[in-house]
């Protein structure tokens, strides 16, 4: 739209000088003038303009005469004008709702920025956001293309009339056009977003820290079915680069050691810090590493208590922890309550205490209780009798967690009868065989373990390469 032949020409060469900024060229065999009064054709870089008294939009026939018919927005002769000129060539309103999507923009990139960044909707919820924006601006440019060099105004045979001219569109409905568009994409993007959160949400759903740690696995599709063989374990994840290779890893449960700054000395404190003994200091603490781990992984939790000082203080950063942010996986709860074999000195952890401590601070979780053990390699070895897995279910039988209780491996096979007993007594039990550094586990024992219970209730912390070597085995059965 123009109000005299100068204003018209500065607009076309405008829209020329534009377009080829955008790899676009004007197609001047293409546009049309039409105005209310009298205009001779005139030329632009040496191509002739053609001046027309009629034009189709969006496949209709505009025409002077008939303008008023059409109730769409119009511009009344400017009275200071003996004419006005209408440049038909559909790129003038092209620009115009470029200009209107550029005025936008900021708008669209702010929704789409806080979008994105809102943790609610979800990784899927954000690519949806995403690629809805770039629909958007897509289609925008898809449109002003369109209308460029797609468009050809059929030639007029009528004389224009002095009166009006009619805008078909009108810079208030062009915006109105893209508003609607853009509300369009959004609530196509609002509802993508929730269907991706969704389907997010059920991939990764709430997990109770007291849940199953099969279920848990199952859940997150790490595993295909409740084998205590598919979980796979990180020990000793305690200083700070010892944690970090950890979450860098593909492991399922991270194992750390809890115990209490200074135990012992003088600098004692109620600190909760993660070191395994005789280390008393640690550059992480049991806070520290909770953050870490819930933040940058979904890995399960286990915690090995190494003194009754540690478990009361680290049972209340934990029940904190939770109620501020979720933990969303399962926590076992491990110490070793009673004296095993081997030991000549009780160095076990107080069991009512500890027992009474979770039930107080922290009942939602597994517990994970053992015996102290020691292993002597080329010497004779005792192994669990009937009489200690008796008191331990004494201990443990009438509390509501799901229990795992760690054994030493190399003594397993020699104790089954009376370990397959303990599995007996509830559902809710499990085994978790671990071995020591310099223990000789072997193939054939872990073979007969497997052979003698069900998948989902025994779990194998065994170093390799006897773990590769027996899983492969265990393949073949």
């Amino acid at each position: 739209m123009a109000e005299s032949e100068e204003d018209l020409e500065s607009l076309l060469l405008r829209v020329k000088e534009g377009s080829a900024k955008v790899g676009l060229k004007l197609n001047i065999k293409k546009t049309k003038i039409m105005a209310s009064g009298p205009i001779t054709p005139w030329q632009i870089e040496g191509e002739v303009v053609e001046a027309v008294t009629d034009f189709t939009f969006l496949g209709s026939k505009i025409t002077a005469d008939a303008a008023k018919g059409f109730g769409w927005t119009f511009i009344i002769q400017n009275s200071s004008s003996s004419s006005i000129y209408y440049l038909n060539f559909f790129l003038e309103k092209s620009c115009s709702f470029l200009d209107i999507a550029a005025k936008e923009l900021p708008y669209i990139q702010s929704t789409l920025l806080s979008t994105m960044k809102n943790p609610s909707i979800g990784v899927k919820g954000a690519a949806a956001a995403g690629i809805c924006t770039v629909a958007l601006i897509s289609a925008c440019i898809a449109l002003t293309v369109h209308l460029t060099v797609n468009r050809d105004s059929p030639p007029g045979t009528q004389a224009s009339k002095p009166e009006l001219i009619v805008n078909p569109v009108g810079d208030m409905g062009l915006h109105t056009v893209a508003v609607t568009a853009w509300l369009a994409f959004t609530v196509v993007d609002v509802r993508l977003a929730r269907q991706a959160n969704t389907a997010e949400s059920a991939e990764k759903p709430a997990f109770s820290t007291g849940g199953d740690m099969l279920d848990y696995l199952l859940n997150l599709r790490i595993i295909d079915r409740k084998d205590g063989l598919l979980v796979s374990w990180y020990h000793a994840a305690n200083k700070k680069s010892e944690m970090e290779e950890a979450l860098k890893s593909d492991v399922m449960v991270l194992e750390a050691d809890v115990t209490i700054e200074g135990l012992h000395t003088h600098n004692e404190t109620d600190k909760p810090i993660m070191a395994h003994p005789p280390a008393i200091y640690s550059d992480n603490s049991l806070q520290e590493w909770l953050e870490a781990v819930l933040n940058a992984s979904n890995k399960a939790i286990k915690l090995d208590f190494k003194s009754i000082k540690a478990v009361g203080p680290s049972l209340d950063i934990l029940a904190k922890q939770s109620s501020q942010v979720a933990i969303d996986r399962p926590v076992w709860l491990n110490a070793d309550i009673l004296k095993g074999p081997n030991v000549p000195l009780n160095t076990a952890v107080n069991a009512s205490l500890f027992l009474s401590l979770i039930q107080e601070k922290f009942p939602n979780c597994t517990l994970s209780p053992g015996w102290t053990t020691l292993y002597f390699p080329f010497f004779p070895n005792n192994t669990y009798t009937q009489k200690m897995v008796e008191e331990m279910h004494s201990l443990v039988g009438n509390l509501p967690q799901r229990i795992t209780f760690p054994v030493r491996a190399v003594m397993v096979r020699p104790a089954w009868p009376h370990l397959s007993w303990l599995l007996m007594q509830s559902n809710r039990y499990s085994l978790t065989l671990w071995q020591g550094k310099t223990d000789p586990v072997t193939v054939e024992d872990l073979l007969f373990i497997r052979e003698n219970s069900h998948p989902e209730q025994i779990f194998y912390d065994i170093y390799d390469p006897v773990l590769s070597q027996f899983k492969e085995k265990a393949r073949e059965y």
